[in-house]
């Protein structure tokens, strides 16, 4: 296992105020799949305390250092499983902010639920996504087709343990 690291971001969870604004992202091209719909969002900040515990689903927003809006993090318990969503903000995607983004989130994972494993579903064309998953530790697993506005698509499991490292 390697050296602790400090987290970069923060989590709290899903405000209503955070759900508007993620709502609101926009990515460009085949990466819109990926927008935030309000709906959702909606029903994750009207579920979260008690309910959320319950239900073993939890939304965070992700704020920087400076409280900034940087990101969504689902965790949905499954089992020993907990699987993770991850929303980076658009305009941050590229700078290199993947990989401690997604450290931090299954600490907290690790923290809120004590899994023995992380799961995730991302379209088989979202490359940089999947290059980040890897340099986590999560392996490939099954590829299913899934329909995103009338077009065919490819999404993949990744999975990995949960024990820090």
């Amino acid at each position: 296992m390697g050296e602790p690291r400090a987290s970069q971001f923060r989590f709290r969870p899903l405000r209503l105020r955070d759900a508007l604004a993620a709502s609101r992202w926009r990515y460009p091209g085949q990466y819109a799949m990926y927008n935030l719909d309000l709906a959702p969002l909606l029903v994750a900040v009207a579920l979260r305390g008690p309910l959320s515990t319950l239900a073993g689903v939890s939304y965070y927003a992700v704020l920087t250092a400076q409280d900034a809006l940087a990101g969504v993090f689902s965790l949905t318990r499954r089992g020993g499983d907990v699987e993770i969503g991850v929303g980076l903000r658009p305009d941050l995607n590229g700078r290199g902010l993947g990989l401690p983004y997604l450290l931090d989130g299954l600490a907290l994972g690790r923290e809120r639920y004590h899994p023995q494993t992380f799961s995730l579903h991302v379209a088989i064309f979202n490359f940089r996504a999947i290059t980040v998953y890897e340099r986590a530790g999560f392996r490939a697993g099954q590829v299913t087709p899934f329909l995103f506005q009338g077009k065919r698509y490819e999404e993949m499991r990744m999975s990995r343990l949960a024990t820090d490292g």
